[in-house]
């Protein structure tokens, strides 16, 4: 069995419906969310998943938003959020390197958990940073 195969099982198992899409990333849904993962070899069996577009970045908010981004991902330090290569909206992802289908499993359910919350932590830190660049216009 494949790494994708695997992450295939594990997805059915836990109760998805994962798809395989024309590019071979692996889709499903989660909270109403859709995610996209994939397994790579990159020095080792390499997971990511990615939440696509999950905000839509407002003209004039360009440097809150990716000072946001920025925070998130200190704060939250296995996820990241990022504006993506359209420039228009921010995306997150979760990374994780595996050995076996036990850590793939562990490290999926845990990702999942992540990202489940990544919009609202993250419109938490993009609300701090309004809030604050406000009071400093107000000054």
């Amino acid at each position: 069995m494949n790494d994708n195969e695997l992450l295939m099982e594990i997805l059915t198992s836990m109760g998805f419906n994962p798809k395989v899409d024309e590019d071979g990333d692996i889709n499903f849904r989660y909270h109403m969310k859709s995610i996209y993962v994939r397994i790579v070899e990159e020095n080792g069996p390499f997971c990511y998943l990615l939440y696509p577009q999950f905000y839509e970045i407002e003209e004039g908010e360009d440097i809150l938003v990716m000072a946001a981004c920025n925070n998130y991902s200190r704060r939250i330090r296995v996820a990241k959020t990022y504006i993506d290569a359209t420039y228009q909206n921010v995306s997150g992802s979760f990374e994780f390197y595996f050995t076996d289908k036990e850590t793939l499993s562990h490290y999926l359910e845990k990702a999942l958990v992540t990202i489940d919350t990544m919009r609202r932590v993250f419109m938490e830190e993009l609300t701090t940073l309004k809030e604050a660049s406000e009071s400093d216009d107000d000054a």
